[in-house]
């Protein structure tokens, strides 16, 4: 996957790791909690995975797997948009060239 200006987790914008978070409105509770910096509280967020960018086969690997709970209201919660996003450590968004493709496995319990 090819990031924008320079692909590797060296890279001299991004720092590793990279968080994939999941956003669907305000009804999945957190599940993590976010080291902001020294003398600001940490904050929750949505974290489905931590990743590593490997170099050798130019891939993003999982370091560790989350859960994430959606409430069941009557109807199936995945029939509304989820919204997938990868930050560095320092929250910066990792942006992609255009074609580039992410697989995410989804498994329902």
């Amino acid at each position: 996957m090819i990031t924008d200006g320079y692909p590797y987790t060296k890279s001299p914008f991004y720092k590793a790791p990279y968080f994939l978070t999941f956003k669907t409105g305000h009804s999945a509770p957190s599940n993590f909690l976010t080291f902001n910096s020294f003398q600001i509280p940490n904050s929750y967020d949505r974290i489905l995975s931590m990743l590593t960018y490997n170099d050798d086969i130019d891939k993003f690997m999982s370091t560790f797997n989350t859960d994430i709970h959606l409430p069941y209201q009557k109807t199936l919660p995945l029939n509304s948009v989820i919204e997938f996003r990868i930050y560095d450590s320092e929250k910066t968004l990792v942006k992609f060239k255009d074609q580039s493709q992410l697989y995410i496995a989804v498994e329902i319990i």
